[in-house]
């Protein structure tokens, strides 16, 4: 039988990241209205490479593409890397959308210029980003009203993530973990809440 550490390693071998893959690029201040988001995230944020802000970008919800407003004149030396990154990121994780923007760029659509497929590949990117956030804000949520467990046994042995009626205070958590330490023999539980969180996004990712 697998260890608990080899399961996990196993299980999210290959889940990766947004921001693994688009690593040097990052967003912050955030601002994410759910309810008015339809079509697209309503959104404002700011984008950062290497630790200096960029650009702005908004959205307004309703299924047009990101806005973005360039950054001072030391943000701007590096928007190309930006477009790097995201182009990366869309031909390693996105294959079939970076695809579709490379045949745009091979067709007769003379008004598909340069600067509509860096945007392109920035938009998949920046909203493979905020996705990633989102689901990191809700897990965090999730993950601190109760404890959650994984059935390593069920659904043919990928494993079942579900949350208990047990509140996720220290004290439940610790007595949740000695309690699955205890029946170990019998069944195989794995507790999410003391994982890292990158290690518990990819399971929640994964398994959920």
């Amino acid at each position: 039988m697998r260890s608990q550490s080899q399961w996990i390693k196993d299980s999210i071998a290959n889940t990766r990241l947004a921001s693994e893959v688009c690593a040097g690029m990052e967003i912050r201040s955030l601002d994410h209205n759910k309810v008015s988001s339809n079509d697209t995230h309503h959104f404002n944020a700011h984008i950062y490479v290497d630790g200096i802000k960029v650009m702005r970008v908004e959205n307004d919800g309703r299924g047009d593409n990101n806005y973005y407003t360039p950054s001072k004149e030391e943000g701007r030396k590096l928007y190309h890397k930006a477009i790097d990154i995201a182009e990366n990121y869309c031909k390693t994780e996105r294959w079939y959308e970076y695809e579709e923007i490379r045949s745009k760029e091979d067709s007769d659509f003379s008004f598909y210029k340069e600067m509509d497929l860096e945007f392109a590949y920035l938009d998949i990117a920046v909203g493979s980003l905020i996705n990633e956030q989102l689901t990191m804000k809700e897990m965090g949520k999730a993950l601190r009203k109760n404890i959650h467990i994984i059935d390593r046994d069920a659904n043919s042995g990928k494993g079942l993530l579900y949350a208990t009626d047990k509140r996720a205070t220290d004290a439940h958590i610790k007595n949740s973990k000695k309690a699955i330490e205890t029946i170990g023999k019998h069944f195989d539980y794995i507790l999410i809440n003391n994982l890292n969180p990158t290690t518990q996004l990819k399971l929640w990712l994964t398994i959920n």
